[in-house]
């Protein structure tokens, strides 16, 4: 299957209310999320979302999960706030991009819940760290360019 044709066939298994499962490729997400561990995603809106949950998104064609660090508005239309644990510096991405959001992982170990117990406020307290980070980063940014152009 074409990889736009296995998007396509999320989408509308997400859309119907069914969860899916998708397998973890990259290294965005290490430590937390490592090759071969399996996501269990469902269906939300942006609005669901809460600081620090696995959100799943299509971004250049490809599926990523990375955590949701809030919604912002560029140019009027919204966009979701998005970083991976083990990148530098965060990005928007459309809402509309929006697939889901990851309830639990199969792991090694065996299966870890995302959205309950200790797994949940480890992945808020990551959120707002990485969140602060961003934050100060996009000020940072704001203030060289500023001070650069003169306007301090």
């Amino acid at each position: 299957m074409m990889r736009e044709e296995a998007l396509d066939a999320l989408r509308t298994l997400l859309a119907s209310g069914r969860p899916c499962e998708v397998t973890i490729k990259g290294t965005s997400m290490e430590p937390l999320l490592k090759a071969g561990d399996r996501a269990q995603l469902t269906a939300v809106s942006p609005s669901q979302l809460g600081l620090g949950d696995l959100m799943a998104f299509v971004q250049g064609g490809n599926l990523i999960i990375h955590r949701f660090l809030g919604e912002v508005e560029q140019a009027g239309v919204p966009h979701l706030r998005q970083k991976g644990d083990n990148l530098r510096g965060c990005g928007l991405v459309p809402a509309e991009a929006l697939l889901g959001r990851v309830v639990s992982v199969g792991m090694k170990d065996g299966e870890q819940p995302f959205l309950t117990g200790p797994r949940l406020w480890k992945n808020r307290a990551q959120g707002l760290l990485s969140w602060g980070v961003c934050a100060l980063l996009d000020t940072l940014r704001s203030l060289r360019g500023r001070f650069l152009l003169g306007k301090a």
